[in-house]
């Protein structure tokens, strides 16, 4: 296997997004044969025409599986047969409409209460996933173009660049999906959080919520008050463990036959792991060397995905395989 893909210049993008080799080759080739399409939906930061090619696309990939929500028996993909029907149940997904709402347009289009599968599996899960895939893959080819030197995806147009988490949340602002992840559960909650105290300026506007003015607040009901409440008093105590983390010697077991005493470590979120949402990849000059234990993860990994927080850890031992590192977020490459 290693073989295989050793001969890919592209092989740490590929491993990277956790997809089987066959359908990052996929994606790659509807990248390039698609790629003016793809100039001009990041020049207009439109969603829908990149939700149009989504559709075409996932189909044949693997990880997208869709045969739960398929109740015929012959080899029809549910996605390609029912692209339009999706694409607008998708659309007011994203658009923050209620459940109620949404149920009642699936029923219009299907004879079936699968909405939950569709919303839960492929939308919240592997689409969220295979539209990071698909992203890192276009920017991949954008620099490789010599007339394009594009950089990271951070300087894709801000509904492009957000759009996995458009459709993990079912949400079309940056900043209500931000609660989300924060552990809001109500989409209309966020929303209304949103309009009310969100300030781009002010990247942690969230944690400097007035208490007396969300206790006043009479756009909000006392239950939503009191989880607002709840999230922000955790955030503090998670601050705290985080503060904590990057003054303290941690011992683990890494690959550590290319390390020295003094290595510079990346640490770098894998969004592709349904079972840990918290996992955080140690890299060492771009390979994957290991991993942190959720223990420790998960306070760092809030920090990364909200605060764009950038973290490398420094190592101070070897024993065999067991490494000593200290995290930092002040280093630089290596």
């Amino acid at each position: 296997m290693w073989c295989i893909y050793s001969s890919f210049k592209n092989f740490s993008l590929f491993f990277k997004t956790g997809l089987t080799l066959k359908s990052n080759k996929i994606i790659s080739k509807y990248v390039l044969e698609n790629f003016d399409d793809f100039i001009e939906i990041i020049h207009l930061d439109d969603e829908e025409s990149l939700l149009n090619h989504i559709f075409d696309l996932f189909p044949s990939l693997k990880e997208m599986d869709n045969n739960k929500l398929n109740d015929k028996k012959d080899e029809i993909n549910f996605f390609t047969e029912n692209k339009d029907a999706l694409i607008d149940i998708t659309l007011k997904w994203i658009d923050g409409e209620s459940i109620n709402d949404l149920i009642n347009l699936w029923e219009d289009y299907f004879d079936n209460d699968k909405l939950h599968l569709f919303l839960n599996n492929s939308l919240q899960y592997n689409f969220s996933w295979g539209i990071h895939s698909l992203l890192n893959i276009l920017i991949y080819h954008l620099n490789d173009e010599s007339k394009y030197k594009f950089g990271g995806i951070d300087n894709l147009p801000d509904n492009i660049r957000n759009f996995s988490s458009y459709i993990k949340y079912g949400l079309n602002n940056p900043e209500a999906c931000k609660c989300k992840n924060l552990g809001i559960k109500n989409r209309e909650t966020c929303i209304k959080l949103t309009d009310d105290y969100s300030n781009k300026n002010e990247p942690n506007w969230f944690f400097n919520i007035d208490f007396n003015d969300l206790m006043n607040n009479s756009n909000f009901s006392d239950s939503e008050k009191k989880e607002i409440v709840q999230i922000l008093e955790e955030k503090n105590y998670n601050q705290m463990q985080f503060e904590t983390l990057l003054e303290k010697s941690i011992e683990l077991s890494l690959n550590s036959e290319e390390l020295d005493i003094g290595s510079i470590l990346h640490l770098e979120r894998d969004l592709t792991d349904k079972f840990n949402l918290y996992k955080i990849d140690l890299k060492y000059i771009g390979d994957v060397i290991g991993s942190l234990p959720i223990n420790y993860s998960k306070a760092l990994s809030i920090e990364m995905d909200l605060n764009n927080v950038e973290l490398f850890a420094e190592v101070l031992d070897i024993n065999g395989n067991m490494v000593s590192i200290i995290i930092e977020n002040e280093f630089g490459y290596p």
